[in-house]
């Protein structure tokens, strides 16, 4: 089965950079921070989207990133293998946050993250 993502745009949002990143990550998250990337639409929607987070683990100095994908999303990580490329050369380095969002921007993806509540909402005219 194929998915369609004409139209759509190849983007990411960093949490932990969101307004809401303090209700998103604190409390009950098992992680400290996600970048979501995807197929977004200009408007609103996904036609994909996936995520890698950062989860703390016993012993280590820094958090370790783990990709994240449920199944309807896999055609559209199937259209990313640019960024599974990129990701294999940085294999076992433990790259945080910042520098993925480098890697997603390299493969062309631009940063959709909301910094302001305002951010989050279309404006309607």
């Amino acid at each position: 089965m194929s998915k369609d993502h004409e139209g759509d745009l190849k983007q990411y949002i960093h949490t932990l950079e969101a307004w809401y990143a303090k209700s998103s990550l604190g409390g009950i998250a098992e992680y400290v921070d996600e970048v979501m990337f995807g197929f977004y639409a200009p408007g609103d929607g996904t036609s994909g989207e996936m995520c890698v987070r950062w989860y703390p683990l016993t012993g280590e100095h820094r958090p370790i990133p783990k990709l994240e994908c449920f199944d309807d999303a896999w055609h559209a990580l199937a259209q990313f293998k640019d960024v599974i490329d990129a990701m294999a050369d940085l294999d076992g380095m433990n790259i945080q946050p910042k520098d993925f969002c480098l890697v997603l921007e390299r493969c062309g993806f631009t940063d959709r993250t909301p910094r302001r509540y305002e951010d989050s909402y279309s404006v309607k005219t």
